[in-house]
């Protein structure tokens, strides 16, 4: 069972492994904003005894040059001895939160939860990442936010290049920035209808028509009883 956690708006991992939950020295580097190198070093540097071989397992990673490389899978009580001369305010704030990870997960292993459990936990807090990512390195999505959020006009020429727009170009989480819960005109009904019968799912039709995911699937729904006979008519 796998779990991410943002600190220190990085994603640090929590495995459990062997009944232990496990976090790994890439995460603390990033987290603490260290050299990997120098986390491996002050871990080596440590007496070899019982205590390291239980808490620093050695293990590899591949970087993004396709070399695999050495990391450590560490345990809580083996974070607490490495972070330990770790010192500041933003320092001591990030050790809390991953001694709190630390115990939500071995409390979800006590309790037998699932994977899926503890991704929908941190749902939001990926989710908020994921919005500052796209801010950051994004210019399109920069410039829909920006707009959202001073003028209802340049949002409805966003929306209009976002229709017209290929469905395969677009970014899910664009979904977030532009429809409405109107109902569907007769001709975005017939558009959203074709695309369906095409495959898509009513997230990329939602992208495709400018509207929102609820809309979309609320608006195909009705059309759907609509045809047989539950509603009376067309909408």
């Amino acid at each position: 069972m796998k779990n991410l956690v943002v600190i220190n708006d990085r994603s640090v991992e929590f495995e459990v492994v062997d009944n232990g939950v496990f976090t790994t020295s890439l995460s603390v580097a990033a987290v603490f904003e260290k050299r990997h190198d120098n986390i491996i070093a002050q871990i080596r540097a440590l007496p070899s005894d019982n205590f390291t071989a239980l808490n620093f397992k050695v293990s590899e990673y591949v970087d993004t040059t396709g070399r695999k490389l050495p990391m450590y899978k560490i345990t809580r009580d083996g974070f607490s001895l490495l972070v330990m001369g770790f010192t500041g305010e933003r320092a001591y704030r990030w050790k809390i939160e991953f001694i709190a990870a630390f115990n939500k997960m071995e409390a979800m292993m006590r309790r037998g939860d699932s994977h899926l459990d503890a991704l929908i936990d941190n749902m939001g807090a990926l989710h908020e990442k994921i919005d500052k990512l796209q801010a950051k390195n994004s210019a399109l999505a920069g410039e829909l936010i920006e707009a959202s959020r001073k003028y209802t006009a340049a949002l409805e020429r966003e929306n209009e290049l976002l229709r017209s727009a290929r469905v395969s170009d677009m970014p899910l989480n664009a979904l977030v920035l532009v429809g409405t819960g109107r109902k569907f005109s007769p001709s975005e009904l017939q558009r959203a209808q074709k695309l369906k019968s095409q495959g898509l799912t009513n997230a990329r039709i939602a992208q495709a028509l400018g509207r929102n995911l609820s809309t979309v699937a609320r608006n195909l729904r009705r059309a759907r009883r609509s045809e047989y006979g539950l509603f009376g008519g067309a909408l």
